[in-house]
């Protein structure tokens, strides 16, 4: 290649390509326009935006569409190019480029972006598993703002991915993920029994208060007697 002049791209993804070119140009570029979706979800896009597919992780049908459906799959479909384009700026050492690649990735992951029922539990899962498998188990800067997200949707009582099979699949089958998980889940149930034991601390404290002011309002009451 270096005596021809010429790269070899055949491997890389056309799309991530075509926003690594726009970077190249505007120091920037877009992830929800022309967007990749992987072969095996392609059915599920097309029944996702025609309201006949399992959203969320509840079963839904028809009846209860999205008021938006073209929009439907925008979180995750960002979320996906932003993956590719992190994965090519690593390959070719644009660290700048990775940098925004994550940025936008994490911003793709903000709740309201994902809520329910505008989201789809297979191309969640989908996108899990790709970033878990396409980095490095040293390479965090992808998988932390995930394993976090996940976390967030397991903590949802109104969720129940994690009766999903392939959600249960993909625990069982990567172990970085399923400890990654693990740890945030851990690190928010220990948070929320700081959060608790606070609550209590200041409520006891709040309750001696007010029974030292009760003992001193009856004793100004007993003197001026």
């Amino acid at each position: 290649e270096a005596h021809e002049g010429t790269m070899d791209l055949s491997d890389d993804d056309p799309e991530a390509l075509r926003r690594l070119l726009q970077y190249l140009y505007t120091a920037d570029y877009t992830d929800k326009e022309a967007t990749f979706w992987p072969d095996d979800l392609k059915s599920t896009r097309t029944e996702l935006e025609q309201g006949e597919v399992t959203l969320g992780t509840s079963t839904l049908d028809a009846a209860r569409p999205c008021s938006e459906p073209s929009m439907v799959a925008k979180p995750v479909e960002a979320a996906w190019n932003n993956m590719l384009v992190y994965a090519l700026a690593e390959k070719y050492d644009i660290g700048i480029l990775k940098d925004l690649a994550k940025c936008k990735f994490v911003l793709c992951l903000a709740p309201e972006k994902w809520a329910s029922p505008v989201w789809n539990a297979e191309s969640l899962i989908r996108l899990v598993q790709t970033v878990y498998t396409s980095t490095p188990a040293s390479d965090r800067g992808l998988r932390d703002p995930m394993a976090r997200f996940i976390c967030q949707i397991l903590m949802d009582e109104a969720c129940n991915l994690m009766e999903h099979p392939g959600f249960r699949e993909a625990m069982r089958n990567d172990g970085a993920l399923a400890l990654d998980v693990m740890d945030g889940l851990y690190a928010a149930g220990r948070y929320s029994i700081m959060r608790a034991r606070a609550f209590e601390r200041a409520h006891a404290a709040l309750r001696r208060e007010t029974e030292r002011t009760k003992r001193l309002r009856n004793a100004n009451q007993y003197r001026n007697a």
